[in-house]
């Protein structure tokens, strides 16, 4: 993740910070309905499908060519990985 910036400066990707950008808005969005505690009678949370849409963001990023593909695999990076935690912590 940290040779994103220089792979968008160099498909001349502007600002190169906004594959940071928007994977931080989606974990805070995300993971603020993320964390709440499991009830009784409800199913617990998948983390595998987290982790998959982390590898679904990561493949997503490495093939993006322009900004709009590089945002959506940024929100689809981010939505997994930043769920990942409170998933796990639910299921406990």
């Amino acid at each position: 993740m940290s040779f994103v910036a220089l792979a968008s400066t160099q498909l001349g990707i502007t600002p190169p910070s906004i594959f940071f950008t928007a994977f931080a808005l989606t974990v805070f969005v995300t993971r603020t309905f993320s964390g709440t505690p499991r009830r009784p009678g409800r199913p617990p949370p998948v983390p595998a499908a987290l982790l998959a849409l982390v590898t679904v963001g990561l493949a997503a990023t490495a093939l993006a060519r322009t900004r709009l593909q590089l945002v959506l695999g940024a929100a689809v990076f981010g939505l997994g990985f930043g769920n990942q935690y409170p998933a796990s912590s639910a299921t406990c």
